[in-house]
């Protein structure tokens, strides 16, 4: 077990450092596809512009629907756990919301002290928090997110399925949470390749 510690430690970090990152790209993104069309010959610098600035919007929409996402599982456990007579709604729910921009684990990590507020009243009471949040959970993962990450990056709710399951298959965690944006990113670049092929004036 003492062998394993560093390496959940390391993961755990990752876990957290996720959504910082995706702030960060998102905040610089501008410097870095100035970076990316430097790289470029001359003479397709705006063929290359095009695509870079759809993945760039692509990127930027994953991210904020994320955020929208982490907002309604907040503020539907919010809810839910207030019609359920607990105490510290609105920290449970700010809770929940803000682990959940944490990929694949975060949902639990906020269901943690979520529950342990609950048995601070009662463990009836926990047990109706973890319902609550079950239930958002489920609703998050069948409806919102592919509902909202769908129209986001302009996939269908059951590419956004298959690509999670897919990325899960093949990379575990990290595929995972790259499925979305990298399926949507795939779908940029084959229609731009689309449009040269049709048009070969426009590359």
């Amino acid at each position: 077990i003492l062998d394993d510690i560093p390496k959940i430690l390391t993961s755990m970090g990752l876990l957290i450092l996720s959504p910082v990152i995706a702030i960060y790209l998102l905040v610089d993104w501008e410097k870095i596809q100035g970076g990316l069309l430097r790289i470029v010959p001359q003479r397709k610098r705006v063929a290359w512009q095009r695509v870079i600035q759809d993945i760039s919007h692509i990127v930027r929409s994953y991210i904020r629907g994320n955020i929208l996402v982490a907002l309604i599982v907040g503020i539907l456990t919010g809810v839910g756990v207030k019609i359920a007579g607990m105490d510290y709604a609105l920290i449970i729910g700010v809770l929940c919301g803000l682990f959940d921009l944490i990929p694949y684990f975060g949902p639990l990590i906020g269901a943690i002290p979520a529950v342990l507020l609950g048995l601070v009243i009662s463990p009836f009471m926990a047990i109706k928090v973890l319902i609550v949040i079950l239930i958002v959970q489920q609703l998050e993962s069948s409806i919102i997110s592919p509902k909202l990450m769908g129209d986001s990056v302009g996939l269908h709710p059951l590419w956004i399925i298959f690509a999670l399951l897919a990325g899960g298959e093949v990379a575990g965690f990290w595929g995972i949470l790259l499925a979305v944006p990298v399926a949507a990113v795939i779908r940029v670049i084959i229609r731009h390749i689309y449009f040269w092929l049709v048009s070969p004036e426009m590359g």
